[in-house]
């Protein structure tokens, strides 16, 4: 792990405990000891959130991570399938036979270079290949 998390565990775990005797010693002037400070967390809520702000933000972060991971998972997939179809145009659009796309009705909607001079070459080619 990197040298920032085990900081972060570090601060994470050291501001509540700094927080709850700052609210101790300074606010109410009390001594440091357990029963003072089990008294500042029923007297306060401050305390009851600075302690628990560490969990809620580590559970935002722990689901904003996923969604991150997943995010990139995602877009990882997208570039892949992108490069798949950027290989699969280019093959068909440098191949030199003739490659037509004709659908049911005998309309043809892609040809590639080869594909158009052959269709020319032909003259009416919608009537040829209607079925």
């Amino acid at each position: 792990m990197p040298d920032t998390y085990f900081s972060g565990i570090i601060f994470g775990t050291l501001f509540p405990l700094c927080a709850t005797l700052l609210e101790v010693a300074l606010v109410q002037v009390l001594a440091l000891i357990p029963t003072n400070v089990i008294a500042a967390h029923q007297t306060s809520v401050l305390p009851w959130i600075i302690d628990s702000a560490p969990f809620v933000l580590g559970l935002v972060a722990s689901i904003a991570g996923s969604q991150q991971d997943a995010l990139t998972q995602l877009n990882r997939r997208y570039e892949e399938e992108s490069e798949r179809v950027e290989f699969l145009e280019k093959l068909s659009e440098e191949n030199p036979n003739p490659v037509l796309r004709i659908d049911h009705r005998g309309q043809v909607f892609y040809g590639n270079r080869a594909g158009q001079e052959l269709l020319t070459e032909m003259g009416n080619p919608e009537e040829c290949l209607r079925v």
